[in-house]
């Protein structure tokens, strides 16, 4: 009777050897697959940032330049007509008329102008484009800046997640600087560079992070194998097949 539990013992900790090896494979292809895909959409993201210079620029179509070149020789001729017009009609009614109210739009231009600039907030039209640019980045750095703090509280040793929010906080601070102080825009091949280098740092980062978690999950999923097992070499012959529900349910990532 003792051989028989004995080689019913050996039986069950070879079948639980085995969902362990196969766990360990099927965790090994979903941890791979989110990994990748992660990595995927973090850079596609990163570099949707500056798809925008990528593209070439309206004054760089030669279709755009041609219309606009002919146009603007068009105005230059009709603005000489008008001259002499003007030249012509000199010293009659028609052209005081046309004076007086030249001036009065002149002077309602001036004051339109006055009020419009008067409007403007940090070269924004209004208060309503500011706060909508302004707010936009302010709630993606406090979210950032957030989930970094956090990231040194309870995940010390994640250094890829301190990469990725920094990463982001830095995008974040050269947006602020650009509504608040415009300047000259970068030439298209050091946005080039900033794509590349961003695109690196964030799948550096992305590695490190999913390495950390990695590395929790399995610590995780190994101290449930240990239990699971303990509890399949004491629990009772009919309880057997529960503890094997238990395995394939850690396996599974139930």
């Amino acid at each position: 009777m003792k051989i028989l539990h004995n080689l019913k013992r050996n039986q069950s900790t070879k079948k639980t050897q085995h969902m362990t090896e196969e766990a360990g494979k099927l965790h090994q292809i979903t941890t791979r697959t989110r990994t990748i895909a992660t990595i995927f959409i973090v850079v596609l993201c990163t570099v949707l940032f500056y798809s925008h210079k990528f593209f070439p620029d309206l004054k760089d179509d030669p279709e755009y330049a041609l219309a606009q070149k002919k146009f603007l020789d068009l105005k230059k001729q009709n603005k000489i007509a008008l001259s002499e017009i003007k030249n012509s009609v000199k010293g009659t009614s028609v052209y005081k008329k046309y004076m007086k109210i030249n001036a009065e739009k002149n002077h309602a231009y001036k004051e339109y102008m006055e009020i419009y600039n008067s409007k403007k907030v940090f070269g924004f039209t209004s208060l309503r484009y500011f706060i909508e640019r302004f707010g936009f980045i302010l709630c993606i750095f406090i979210y950032t800046l957030y989930n970094l703090i956090k990231s040194f509280v309870r995940e010390r040793h994640n250094i890829g997640s301190k990469i990725f929010h920094t990463y982001i906080l830095s995008i974040c601070f050269f947006s602020f600087f650009w509504i608040f102080q415009k300047f000259q825009d970068f030439n298209r091949i050091i946005y080039y560079f900033m794509t590349v280098m961003s695109a690196s740092v964030v799948t550096y980062a992305i590695l490190l992070t999913t390495k950390y978690y990695k590395e929790q999950i399995n610590k995780t999923r190994e101290q449930m194998f240990f239990v699971a097992r303990l509890g399949l070499r004491n629990s009772k012959p009919e309880k057997k097949e529960a503890m094997l529900n238990v395995f394939r349910e850690i396996a599974d990532d139930k």
